[in-house]
């Protein structure tokens, strides 16, 4: 199995990277500068992983680095201004998808926006696989199954202490940001 990371060198990238090395996982790393992407695959111990270089601004470039792969995992946030450019690629390369997002209006965007054409492509999309929310959706699927319908559930996450990526920084800007720091 070819995992691809895309984001691989930032702070959840890096974590990614480290726990599929760990477990011996084929992994490819994508990014936007090749000497960050050597870096990272360095750091995480496969120095001779294949690493492409491709910005979410070039679909085409997007669509060939990921072409090939089982699945991608997105690790570049804030995914309200630049998740949907790797969930179109992904769709396009016919490659399998996770996020690392936390925007609640980007998930919901991604399953409005994108539903039908991954389904018409045999493509899963999984945005939100982290810590905060699959566990809680997981849990609710499974007491729901227990119990019945469920009308609501609250699901509380709670960190007390990790390092705020700069991902995260800019996610918690306003809305009319384009990219961090850029107006738009």
């Amino acid at each position: 199995m070819l995992i691809t990371v895309y984001g691989a060198t930032g702070y959840q990238g890096k974590l990614t990277l480290a726990e599929l090395s760990r477990h011996g996982v084929e992994v490819r790393l994508v990014g936007r500068d090749h000497t960050r992407l050597e870096s990272a695959a360095a750091e995480a111990g496969i120095p001779d992983a294949d690493r492409r270089v491709a910005g979410l601004d070039d679909r085409a470039a997007l669509v060939a680095a990921l072409a090939g792969s089982d699945v991608v995992i997105n690790c570049a946030g804030p995914f309200t201004t630049s998740g949907a450019a790797m969930v179109d690629a992904a769709i396009a390369a016919g490659v399998h998808y996770v996020d690392t997002a936390g925007e609640q209006q980007y998930v919901k965007d991604v399953f409005d926006s994108f539903g039908g054409d991954a389904e018409r492509a045999g493509v899963t999309v999984v945005p939100a696989v982290n810590d905060g929310c699959l566990p809680g959706d997981l849990l609710a699927h499974l007491i729901a199954e227990q119990t019945g319908p469920l009308a609501e559930i609250t699901v509380s996450h709670f960190i007390t202490a990790r390092p705020v990526s700069h991902a995260d920084r800019c996610a918690r800007r306003p809305r009319r940001w384009t990219r961090c720091g850029q107006a738009g």
